[in-house]
Parts: structure tokens; sequence; C-alpha cells
């Protein structure tokens, strides 16, 4: 017989095994954005960045440096990540209301209380004042759901307030004093909703054959040639989308976002590539294609690969088991800056096996994301003459590159000589 003791044990050990089974799934969502090597995603001022360095995943900037702007936006979330300042040192971690404007701002130092500030917001904020460490970091979570959000330093609640619901957020870090630096940083944000129900393509069509893709055992799987793209019934502007795929070796194929119904994604949208040949080219895996390289690899051959991608106003992200290896506002790239903003989301049939499971999109608001990201700035003029060349509205405007002609006469000086 099994004692009621022995009972709540097993109940509490199950329990603690179901808890933590989602705490670790939550984190395999979670995606980086700090690289552990450049400024991609941050620097999205009208001022180029400076005053900050960054070296071994670690950022660190110092007082008077450049805001870095973020190239994202944010509704419901959960961003954490590792901080430290010097001695009277103070981070600013502002998420500014979009397009502009005051939204929430967060003020870090140690041996002083928690500063956090919400436009049109209750705040509770503890008293409790931030130990100093030596060399070490505090761990900071910031979670936002619905009208409620809650802030956590080094495992304790410390702040939690509400916020209008609708609002949507971005991401800024400066620096108020003296020296702090950032680390694994990483954003979760909720899965939102499925787009493919498992048992059918319903929501799903192509211009192809479509019988060439196949609902299988809850997975998409392209079956035979002939598919073309299998594209979404319904049309899309923002959101993040994410998926699980699996392709056998020399796979070559992609995923078409806001294209026309009637389009093709390398010329009318775009198309993130699912490329398992080598190296980081404008066909490699997660470039838009032709256009964009991507900034690193981080899929596993033959294994499932879960892909994070966002288009939010003209920039495109995209993660693969969570690196970030792609990041572009496309309004600085001339062939990608006028491409349709709404279109659907489809699968590319190369000829070539793919399996697809677990698909699912968290819609964003219309709109082009922060005002910030399209500030007018400095292009090499490389870049500016390939604009002039595709984009002829670029003509009207003063962008300080001349052109013109020049010659010189050269005398016939074979005339004059004799001959040889």
């Amino acid at each position: 017989m099994i004692r009621p003791f022995s009972i709540a044990l097993l109940v509490g050990l199950v329990l603690w095994t179901a808890s933590n089974a989602s705490a670790n799934a939550a984190d395999t969502r979670g995606v980086e954005i700090l690289r552990s090597d450049s400024l991609v995603g941050w620097q999205h001022s009208a001022e180029p960045a400076r005053g900050w360095t960054i070296k071994d995943g670690r950022l660190t900037g110092s007082e008077g440096a450049t805001p870095l702007l973020g190239g994202w936006t944010l509704g419901d979330f959960e961003l954490r990540f590792d901080w430290s300042v010097s001695k009277h040192g103070k981070l600013i971690v502002k998420l500014p209301k979009v397009p502009g404007g005051d939204g929430m701002t967060l003020s870090l130092a140690e041996g002083k209380s928690i500063d956090l500030v919400a436009v049109g917001s209750r705040v509770t904020v503890s008293d409790k004042q931030i130990a100093a460490t030596k060399g070490g970091a505090h761990t900071a979570v910031l979670k936002r759901n619905g009208g409620k959000y809650t802030l956590s330093i080094d495992g304790t609640l410390v702040g939690s307030g509400s916020l209008p619901p609708k609002l949507r957020l971005g991401l800024m870090l400066s620096v108020a004093e003296g020296q702090a630096s950032v680390s694994n940083i990483r954003l979760v944000e909720p899965a939102g909703q499925p787009i493919f129900n498992g048992q059918d393509l319903s929501g799903w069509w192509t211009p192809g054959n479509k019988n060439a893709w196949v609902a299988r055992d809850g997975e998409i799987v392209l079956a035979a040639r002939g598919g073309n793209y299998l594209r979404t019934e319904k049309l899309h502007a923002n959101y993040t989308f994410s998926f699980e795929y699996r392709t056998p070796k020399n796979t070559n194929s992609g995923v078409g976002i806001r294209t026309a119904r009637a389009g093709w994604p390398s010329g009318d949208g775009m198309e993130l590539q699912i490329h398992t040949s080598p190296g980081l080219g404008y066909g490699a895996m997660m470039s838009l294609y032709r256009n964009v390289p991507p900034l690193a690899r981080g899929e596993k051959i033959e294994d499932w690969n879960r892909v994070v991608m966002k288009a939010d106003g003209r920039m495109i992200t995209a993660w693969v088991n969570g690196v970030m290896t792609q990041h572009c506002n496309t309004a600085w790239e001339a062939e990608l800056k006028h491409r349709h903003l709404t279109g659907w989301i489809g699968f590319q049939d190369h000829g070539r096996s793919i399996r697809i499971r677990n698909l699912n999109l968290l819609a964003a608001p219309d709109g082009l994301g922060m005002d910030g990201w399209y500030t007018p700035r400095d292009l090499p003029a490389a870049r500016v003459v390939l604009d002039r060349l595709m984009n002829t509205d670029r003509l009207a405007h003063d962008d300080g590159i001349g052109s013109g002609t020049a010659g010189k006469k050269i005398a016939n000086r074979a005339s004059r000589s004799s001959p040889t």
C-alpha cells in the first residue's frame, strides 16, 4: 500500500518536473538580441554609435556614449539580461513608446533604490538597495503581460505596475553615469496563434500542385515536386513568426514573407533562405536571398531547428536555434526598400525534402516601428549611387554627391613621327 506521504511526495516531484520542463521550454524559446561580436541590431539612431565596446559578448559603455536604439518593438515580452556598473555608475534601459515618446525607463545602479518610471502607470517599487558586487553581475528580468509588468533583480521581485495594454514599446540602452556593462540579453515573446492545424492544409494554397504538400503527423511535408511555394491564404504585415524545420543534407528551400498573392518572394516580397551549403554568402542559410548575407550560421544539419523571425516595419530579423543570423533595415537597401509590407508566408518547393512543424504567428500592430529607424543618415557613396540607379525618386534628393564629365584633347603624335 502506498502511504499518503509517498503519494504527496510523488505528486510534488511530478509538479516540480513539469514546472522545470516548462521553464526550460521557455528558455529555449528565448533569442539573443545582443551578438557577442558586434552592435548589429542596436545601431539604429541617427548618430553612429560611439563610447561603446563589445568583447566576449559583454557590451560596455561610458557616460556620454551614444544611446543605442534596438531594431525591435515589443508587446508582451520577457527581457532578461546581466548587468554591472562601476562605482557610481548607472545603466539606463529605456522602452520608448512606438513610434516615439516616453514609455518606460529603468535606472540601475548599485547601493541605490530601483528607479522605475512608466508613463501613465501605477508603479510599486521596493526600497531594497542593490548590493555592490566584486566584479560580478546582476540579473534583471523585466516581464510585460497585457497591462501588467514586473521587474526582478537577482531573483527577487523589486517592482511592478500597470501600463496601457495596447501600448507598444521599443528598446534603448544608455549610460547616465560612470561605466556600465550588459550581456546575455535575451528576449522571449509569446508564441502567438498556430497557423497550421496539424491535420490538413486548410488556410494554405499554392498555384502549383497542392498535393505535393501533405499534412502528416502534425507536420507539413514536401512529398513530391511541383508544389511551388505553399502559401498562407491570409496576408500578414508585422509579426513574429516561429516554426521548426528538418531537412536532409544538400537542401535548398526558403521561407517567403510579405509577398503578393500571385508574386514571387525574391522579386516581390522577400525570401529567407533555408540552405545547407556552408558559408555566409548571398544565398546562404537565412540570407535575404540575393540581397543581404547572414550574420552567422546556427542550424543543425539533419536535425530539427527552430527559426524565429520578426517583420517589423522595414526591419527584418531572424534567429536559428536562438542565434541571431539576420538583421536588416531594408529601408537602406536599394533593392528592398519598396518591397511589400503585407503578404503571405510560405515555404518553397525547390525539389528537396523539407518537414515543418509548430508554426505560430504573433501578430503585431501595423506601422513602420520606431521613427528613429528612418532618420536620414550618411550612407556609403556606392550605396547612394546604386540607390539612384534603382530608384529614380532618389534623384529628387540632394544627397551631396555630384556627377559630371571630364575630357582632355590628346594630339595625334603618331602622324608626326617617321615610320620605323
